[in-house]
């Protein structure tokens, strides 16, 4: 969400937390988006792991190694 992809601009960082906060609970998990918001509030900077890394998986990696997310999750599956 806060990457440019070639059908879409990117948001900035408050954009993509109000949707995930609109739809936690039906296109989102309220955990993550909890869990995510909880880090925000202790580790700020962790936003601009999101703006700047466009990996999907380099950010599930990020979240998993600095953060309180179980060994094994990514992707929002445990492995």
């Amino acid at each position: 969400m806060t990457q440019d992809r070639h059908y879409r601009r990117a948001m900035t960082t408050d954009r993509a937390l109000a949707i995930l906060d609109e739809h936690s609970g039906t296109q989102f998990d309220p955990a993550a988006v909890e869990l995510l918001r909880a880090e925000l509030a202790v580790s700020p900077q962790i936003s601009t792991v999101f703006a700047t890394v466009g990996d999907t998986a380099a950010q599930d990696a990020q979240l998993a190694c600095d953060h309180a997310l179980p060994a094994g999750y990514i992707g929002g599956h445990a492995r």
